[in-house]
């Protein structure tokens, strides 16, 4: 029988302990500083080295001593190969030391391969000074990622604005109420435009009585009508006098507004006889 192969989980290796009393230093790195280095690290020869670190003091402060017992050092990067305006100097500026920090290197599969050593300093790397040529180039860059990132970004809103914006907000709903109204009022010039063109053609002044009799004869078509209907189907104008006085005479008004036919006219049940789905029985009693 063969023996079960442990998974890949359980297989165990020995950890290479060669450089576990080295002291290292963890250090915070500028990301265009951190592209120049990994940049010159795939090209460089193995002979050439990345830059210089230099020791500028004598021993002083807690600070110094989490350095290794100098006040500060200098990165000094090699002159070939630098961007146009890239400082060349860099200073070293430490932190509190750690508590018991190590670390570990790993394969590609992320097992551990070695252990490396222990952290004895943190801190960061800055540029001692920058040209005004590379600040420009720096600006140039947070502007164009800050504009591909616009529509990511969440606003973070002081109370001291909170008031500025609600108003804002209050002001924009009235905008739109206004836009809303404004078309609404622009439907009804429309119509009313429609109504004055029907006018305008070539038909005979009614009178009241002629009016009644056209008037009848519409609502033996439908029973009911709007006005600004009846005015195009009449040839009159939709807000003439004429019109008022024989609607007020003979027409209702549906008032219901859950009715569908809310604002239109039907004839008062007097003046219903002898038109089409009127039977005697549905007239009122004298």
């Amino acid at each position: 029988m063969q023996a079960r192969k442990p998974p890949a989980s359980e297989v165990s290796a020995e950890l290479p302990m060669t450089n576990a009393d080295e002291k290292l230093w963890v250090m915070k790195v500028p990301k265009f500083l951190m592209d120049h280095l990994q940049k010159c690290n795939a090209t460089a020869h193995v002979d050439q080295g990345l830059g210089t670190v230099t020791q500028d003091g004598g021993a002083a402060g807690s600070k110094a001593h989490a350095a290794g017992g100098a006040t500060s050092f200098t990165l000094t990067l090699p002159e070939s190969g630098l961007a146009d305006g890239m400082p060349r100097e860099y200073e070293f500026r430490f932190q509190e030391p750690p508590p018991a920090t190590y670390v570990f290197s790993r394969k590609a599969d992320g097992t551990p391969e070695q252990h490396e050593g222990r952290v004895s300093a943190r801190g960061e790397i800055r540029p001692k000074e920058l040209t005004a040529a590379y600040r420009r180039l720096l600006k140039e860059r947070g502007d164009a990622a800050q504009a591909s990132a616009k529509g990511r970004q969440v606003a973070i809103v002081r109370p001291d604005e909170e008031d500025e914006l609600k108003q804002q907000a209050r002001g924009g709903a009235l905008s739109r109420q206004e836009e809303r109204k404004d078309e609404k009022e622009g439907r009804a010039k429309k119509q009313e435009k429609r109504v004055q063109n029907a006018n305008k053609r070539a038909r005979p002044t009614l009178s009241k009585e002629d009016l009644k009799e056209a008037l009848n004869d519409l609502f033996a078509k439908k029973p009911h009508w709007s006005r600004a209907d009846m005015a195009i189907a009449l040839g009159v104008p939709i807000k003439g006098d004429v019109l008022s006085a024989v609607l007020e005479e003979r027409c209702d008004k549906i008032t219901t507004r859950n009715d569908p036919k809310y604002g239109d006219y039907e004839l008062k049940p007097a003046f219903r006889s002898g038109l089409p789905g009127t039977s005697a029985a549905s007239l009122p009693k004298p």
